[in-house]
């Protein structure tokens, strides 16, 4: 475990060939706060031996030859010091064919062989230090400040009690009983001994400022983090990220009328994976302060691939409501609704008031549940708006549209294909009934349309502005989505919302559904995989 190094006793680095020799530097004497310290004469420095400092050396054998050399002209050393201590240290036996050997130089030489593109730590170093990976080879190193460590999650320097270093090159840590400092006694193995350093520990434990480095977010009152999740996340990331060409070429694919495919505009890779991680969380938690509301990618490290396959099933609902066709916004698809207005089967009629609900259903029917009104958005039947993506082909319908009646329009009529125009001539019923477009302002948007009153209530409920209104954690305190919902589409955020308010959606009505009687989605999803 990671501890204040003040209070470690790190013995130096020795090859694989090494045998160990115990020694003993004893203290003699004390004089005015400088203690004279005389090597044991049993002690013979091998030249085999590697200081800690080699490891930042880059192979230089001339300054450590040179300190050997010193060292050996020397049979006693001054250290400044307020109290008498005895120090165990171990040396290597004499191996003149190790005298080169380098660590660090071996893991620059390798570390990129088998990585991606992007940021890594460099084994060896305890995730001091990392490097930037470019077609396999590398291309720079850098290396964090005092009490920062490099966080692969957020692809930079970060604090030592937030991260986990699994990328050492070096041995696990004994996960058995040990004998702890202060007492000794039996500990149970943890990822940190103590989460905040307090007052007595370091009067400073703020790092200094870096240039050209990422800063890690504020240590004020830091939340202990979920490590074994962290692990299942970082799995199922890594599995995305190299498979983003495939997913780019199968997957966030639309696909024209006369069925040509393209890749989505609407819908890209980068702006999921972006929105992914906000909708999971990861150590600041779920973006509503519900765990209910985190996007599920496995709990237990080997979980991974149950998050995997929860992705997958909501790609595939993102896939047949908005990615095939490229809209952001729900769109015509119920044709024909007016029976008594259809002349022959080859017909294209579609109702203008589909904006109201399409296949029989009603947007601002879709209520909450009891106990949960409060979130529904009032029906604004003054509001008036137009979508921000529809079809497009020759002679496709126009996008949905919501508007109070007039004395000029108490009706709505149907779009014709064949002509290309909207026909005015009688009211023209949706499969709902209705002929009017009045307060049908509530039409699926974002990844997998969420729609309706009380599904678009919540998102405003709980991300938008009545959470901020009421003190609640917020993602969009100033966008108020019952009175103006386009904004899932066409506010400035859009790229991040036509993805962040489906996967809330998703977490709210699919990933934490149970009906009570046998059938939980999470507990079936792991069955499936299993």
């Amino acid at each position: 475990v990671c501890n204040w190094e003040d209070r470690v006793d790190c013995p130096p680095y020795y090859s694989d060939d090494s045998d160990g020799v115990e020694a003993q530097v004893v203290v003699e004497e004390q004089i005015d706060n400088v203690v004279i310290v005389e090597v044991d004469e049993d002690y013979e420095e091998e030249e085999g031996v590697l200081d800690v400092n080699d490891l930042f050396d880059f192979g230089s054998t001339d300054n450590h030859q040179q300190q050997q050399e010193q060292e050996e002209e020397q049979s006693t050393t001054t250290t400044t010091s307020t109290t008498t201590t005895t120090t165990t240290t171990t040396a290597a036996t004499n191996n003149p064919s190790n005298t080169n050997i380098n660590p660090y130089n071996d893991a620059l030489l390798t570390v990129c062989a088998d990585k991606p593109a992007g940021l890594h730590p460099l084994p060896t170093t305890m995730c001091k230090e990392y490097v930037s990976c470019v077609n396999g080879e590398v291309a720079s190193t850098q290396q964090c400040a005092d009490f920062l460590i490099f966080d692969s999650a957020i692809q930079g320097c970060n604090w030592e009690n937030l991260v986990e270093c699994n990328d050492t090159g070096l041995p696990p840590p004994s996960t058995g009983t040990e004998s702890g400092g202060g007492g000794g006694g039996n500990l149970d193995p943890t990822f940190y001994p103590t989460m905040t350093p307090t007052a007595e520990d370091k009067d400073n434990t703020s790092p200094p400022a870096t240039t050209g480095q990422q800063q890690p977010p504020s240590p004020s009152s830091p939340s202990t983090p979920n490590i074994i999740e962290e692990q299942a996340t970082t799995k199922v990331y890594d599995w995305l990220e190299v498979r983003k060409q495939e997913l780019n070429d199968e997957v966030f694919q639309s696909i024209t009328k006369d069925g040509v495919n393209y890749r989505s505009y609407w819908f890209q890779y980068n702006d999921f994976i972006k929105a992914l991680k906000v909708a999971n969380g990861g150590r600041r938690g779920s973006i509503t302060g519900d765990p209910k509301h985190s996007f599920y990618l496995g709990n237990l490290g080997y979980e991974w691939e149950y998050g995997v396959i929860n992705i997958a099933a909501f790609l595939a609902h993102a896939m047949t409501s908005s990615i095939k066709y490229d809209a952001c916004d729900e769109f015509h698809m119920d044709q024909n609704t007016d029976v008594d207005a259809v002349k022959t089967p080859s017909d294209e009629f579609y109702a203008i008031s589909n904006s109201c609900g399409q296949y029989g259903f009603n947007y601002v029917d879709y209520h909450c549940e009891e106990d949960e009104k409060h979130m529904e958005c009032a029906v604004d039947k003054n509001m008036n708006l137009q979508a921000t993506t529809s079809q497009i082909y020759p002679s496709a319908p126009p996008p949905l549209s919501c508007r109070p009646r007039s004395v000029s329009e108490s009706y709505t009529g149907y779009w014709d294909v064949g002509t290309g125009k909207e026909m005015v001539v009688f009211p023209y019923e949706n499969s709902f009934g209705r002929t009017d477009t009045e307060g049908c302002c509530y039409w699926g948007r974002g990844a997998i349309h969420t729609r309706g009153i009380c599904n678009i209530g919540k998102l405003n409920y709980y991300l938008g502005k009545k959470a901020a209104d009421d003190g609640r954690k917020s993602r969009y305190p100033t966008t108020d989505f019952c009175a103006f919902p386009e904004a899932i589409c066409a506010a400035p955020e859009s790229k991040e919302m036509r993805w962040l308010t489906s996967m809330f959606e998703w977490t709210e009505r699919v990933q934490s559904f149970d009906d009570l009687k046998g059938f939980n989605y999470l507990d079936e999803l792991r069955k499936f995989v299993d």
